[in-house]
């Protein structure tokens, strides 16, 4: 919910920015009269950039403090023993950073997996097609065989390859 309330911000800061800087108004009037030369010119560029900048600091400290201040340690792996499932950790990236992946057993959704988290996936012992399910793409499917008390632990993320992103998913040793 943060992570879309900043996005919002983003652009809205975005959209005040290039508002006041082509109207000459504040807050970017202030960055006009800082950077207006003796030629009575100023950089349209470096004005929105500052500006933006500017209203973008209110944000960048609602968003900090909370981290500062939480002192409970964060995606913790639960106690595995005794339990059959699989264990999906999704590598940190910033290629669909912000989506939330789905995790697909068999078709259909078990979990789901944030940037840099993980996430289990409670299975009775059997034969499954495994797969993750992005916002744009998806991964191969992976058939898996899980004995009783057995915790399968995979890894995801997405790579590069030339203008495309592809999503991957493969054992986590």
């Amino acid at each position: 919910m943060l992570k879309k309330i900043l996005l919002v911000y983003v652009i809205a800061a975005l959209i005040v920015s290039v508002a006041t800087t082509l109207m000459q108004v504040q807050p970017a009037l202030f960055f006009i009269e800082l950077l207006t030369g003796s030629d009575n010119k100023f950089p349209v560029s470096a004005t929105i950039l500052l500006t933006m900048l500017a209203l973008l600091l209110p944000a960048l400290i609602v968003a900090l403090i909370p981290r500062l201040f939480n002192t409970k340690q964060r995606n913790l792996v639960p106690d595995l023993t005794g339990k059959t499932g699989i264990l999906v950790r999704r590598e940190r990236a910033l290629s669909n950073a912000v989506y939330t992946d789905a995790v697909m057993v068999n078709g259909e959704k078990k979990s789901a997996v944030s940037n840099g988290k993980s996430t289990f996936a409670e299975l009775p012992s059997g034969s499954y097609k495994v797969f993750i399910k992005g916002a744009t793409t998806g991964s191969p499917v992976m058939d898996i065989t899980l004995a009783a008390g057995q915790v399968l632990k995979l890894k995801t993320g997405y790579a590069i390859d030339g203008l495309k992103t592809k999503q991957y998913l493969e054992t986590d040793d």
